[in-house]
């Protein structure tokens, strides 16, 4: 390979060779313990700053799994810890009495958004005592984009935080060299790029929207059809179900869609402009399955034929109609099942995540604090088209707003 294809990394912080900063990182004795929950996606980011956190800590954990994990694992959370989040009556660590100061104090590290879904997800986290800090001046992370000028990456929190708490201790200082270092270093790259901007905009700069979704030259349907799920427990049963499935295309078992109006979110929706449907399976729906879809047999009792599914669905369909499809496998099915496909654009390949940041929908409309409108249907398909319905209406206002 040549240099421009591979390029040696140092094992201690992960950056290429010429960029290393561990010479700069030097052990920091606290006598708060610091425990770091991190969130799964910051653990491969290039400029994580935890890391440079738990290599000059000699009083530092650090546990990274999915929030679920995190939720139901014993984490190494002590009686007497508390924990570093600015909720609703926090207590500003410069003002708490010494005696009344955590002996462990929790960090989340993570985007603001991921560190609010850690909080919401793992319940032990809510149960601790806040504690918040009160920065006097403007976080130096001139690499990575902060919500605010104000924002701290989490090892400038945590050298704030331990000289809050530890006052005396000269040695706290010493914990942001590797940091400083890491930025000197990257800014000094031949190819940096940085125009100083702190401020993260919330407004993608190509969102690759169809032009449909916002000109108002047709009506738009919003469409989410789900298939018999899957039954594999390994990749290799995964592989060898993909290839049966590819070999024998298999019908919709359920399709919703909802036909919406952009010019006045207000509007309800009306009966005539919901399609729900429930096909009857060619193959027996599983407990697991029915499960994973949020539906019960009850609910495939009036199931209807392939043949009528189709016709009803040419009824629902209006010559002005244009499918927005939640994925291109929604379309497959209805290829799949012989049923009318219109014009359509697929909310996957629009461009709104340009950061690849959340997971999914439904958490990135969370970071705006949009609300979801309620499903007009039950189960996991229900979930799906009210969060493709709200991000459609949010891409929207992104793009009038423009």
């Amino acid at each position: 390979m040549s240099g421009a294809q591979f390029r040696l990394r140092c094992d201690g912080c992960f950056r290429p060779v010429e960029q290393c900063y561990c010479d700069a990182i030097t052990p920091v004795d606290t006598r708060t313990e610091f425990l770091i929950l991190q969130h799964r996606r910051e653990r491969t980011h290039p400029f994580n700053s935890a890391r440079i956190a738990a290599r000059a800590l000699t009083n530092c954990k650090v546990v990274c799994d999915r929030n679920e994990q995190l939720a139901e694992m014993q984490l190494p959370i002590k009686p007497s810890a508390g924990l570093l989040y600015p909720s609703p009556g926090a207590r500003l660590l410069n003002q708490v009495p010494r005696e009344e100061l955590p002996e462990q104090l929790v960090v989340i590290d993570g985007t603001w958004h991921q560190a609010k879904t850690l909080y919401r997800d793992v319940e032990v986290l809510r149960s601790l005592p806040c504690f918040a800090l009160a920065p006097t001046t403007p976080g130096q992370y001139q690499i990575r984009l902060e919500p605010d000028e104000s924002s701290l990456s989490t090892v400038e929190a945590i050298a704030a935080a331990a000289r809050q708490m530890e006052p005396e201790n000269d040695d706290v200082d010493r914990l942001l060299d590797g940091f400083h270092a890491m930025i000197e270093k990257q800014l000094a790259h031949p190819q940096a790029n940085y125009s100083g901007q702190t401020v993260q905009s919330k407004r993608a700069p190509n969102l690759n929207m169809p032009k449909s979704l916002i000109s108002g030259e047709h009506s738009l349907v919003v469409f989410y059809a789900e298939a018999t799920p899957l039954k594999f427990v390994n990749s290799e049963q995964w592989a060898s179900v993909k290839e049966k499935r590819r070999a024998h295309p298999m019908p919709p078992v359920y399709v919703c869609a909802q036909r919406i109006d952009l010019a006045d979110a207000s509007v309800g929706v009306s009966v005539a402009d919901q399609f729900v449907r429930r096909i009857r399976p060619q193959e027996r729906l599983t407990e697991t399955g029915l499960r994973h879809m949020g539906l019960q047999v009850e609910d495939f009792e009036t199931a209807l034929s392939i043949e009528a599914f189709r016709k009803q669905w040419q009824a629902f369909l209006q010559p002005s109609d244009r499918l927005v499809a939640y994925h291109s496998s929604s379309i497959d099915l209805l290829k799949n099942a012989r049923a009318r496909v219109p014009i359509y654009d697929l909310l996957q390949g629009i461009n709104y995540d340009t950061q690849r940041a959340f997971h999914g929908i439904s958490e990135y409309l969370e970071s705006f604090e949009k609300q979801i409108p309620p499903a007009i249907c039950k189960g996991r398909g229900g979930q799906r088209l009210a969060s493709a319905v709200a991000l459609v209406r949010h891409l929207q206002g992104i793009s009038n707003a423009g």
